[in-house]
């Protein structure tokens, strides 16, 4: 009995109180990538899940297009991709209407146009089409990837 207890606390002591999903893991906002709790995860299955960061697309979208990335404004908030033309926003589909707001604040606060890039698993989705009806009327760059 002692055995068990004593085998048991190195792995108390190394836990910590973050919440895990399905995979194994979470994304940590902090060191800002999704990591896994679970040695057996496979490196296929880490690269797979750290695609999916936001940050995969952003950064090589924005210097690609001659951007600055993670641009901070005076209240402290941060734009995604600020270029010589655009204050730019990139959500997952899901998000579609929470880039809207961003990009036209950003866009108020830098003197840019708005410009939301969308990642998603279909170019034809819901979220798309809903976006576009959006950004249509408010005169929003949109940009779309693939997820």
């Amino acid at each position: 009995m002692f055995l068990i207890l004593t085998l048991s606390i190195p792995s108390i002591a190394l836990s910590h109180g973050g919440r895990i999903d399905a995979e194994g893991g979470h994304y940590n906002r902090k060191a800002g990538e999704y990591h896994y709790h679970n040695s057996w995860q496979s490196k296929s299955a880490i690269n797979e899940k750290s695609k999916k960061n936001e940050r995969d697309y952003q950064e090589p979208w924005c210097n690609r297009e001659g951007g600055k990335t993670e641009f901070v404004l005076k209240d402290e908030t941060r734009i995604d991709c600020l270029t010589s033309e655009y204050a730019i926003e990139f959500d997952f589909g899901k998000k579609w209407a929470e880039s809207i707001g961003q990009s036209l604040y950003y866009a108020m606060m830098t003197g840019k146009k708005p410009g939301v890039v969308l990642i998603v698993k279909k170019q034809n989705s819901r979220y798309v089409k809903r976006l576009m009806k959006v950004a249509e009327k408010y005169k929003i760059k949109v940009w779309v990837l693939d997820k």
